[in-house]
């Protein structure tokens, strides 16, 4: 059982949406249902999560937010001679459940558009950004 704590002790506060973000980025893939928007044989690396809070609305007993997760796809890579291969940023949104009075979470993927796994909440669900990186002292990065 995962707890929010303290996102469901600052609900209605100005800290409200920093602190759930500070809480969710605490967690990790085998937490947070976000392993499914990863190419087949790449790897997530969810040691460096982003959060955004989207939307946020409550029915009296329970916390509902939308959350944007962003987090590193190690692209296999077939050619890179044992290296890990490149790392592109990928993104998914969820749905946050928190109990106001215990703060247990529940997380969920949003629905996914028919057939695409992805979600049909954001253009950005699913989305591989690429990340500048440094290769024996050349910089290649996005133009």
């Amino acid at each position: 059982m995962i707890l929010l704590k303290k996102s469901a002790a600052s609900w209605g506060t100005d800290a409200f949406s920093a602190t759930l973000r500070a809480e969710m980025e605490g967690l990790r893939s085998d937490v947070l249902p976000i392993a499914h928007v990863i190419g087949p044989g790449n790897r997530l690396d969810d040691s460096d999560l982003g959060v955004i809070v989207n939307a946020v609305s409550d029915d009296g007993h329970q916390i509902r937010a939308t959350i944007g997760v962003f987090f590193a796809e190690v692209v296999a890579c077939a050619t890179c001679s044992g290296s890990s291969g490149m790392c592109d940023e990928a993104y998914c949104e969820l749905t946050v459940t928190v109990d106001k009075t215990t703060g247990e979470a529940h997380f969920a993927p949003l629905q996914a558009a028919a057939g695409d796994g992805k979600s049909s909440r954001s253009d950005m669900a699913g989305t591989k950004i690429p990340v500048p990186f440094r290769q024996g002292g050349l910089f290649f990065g996005i133009s």
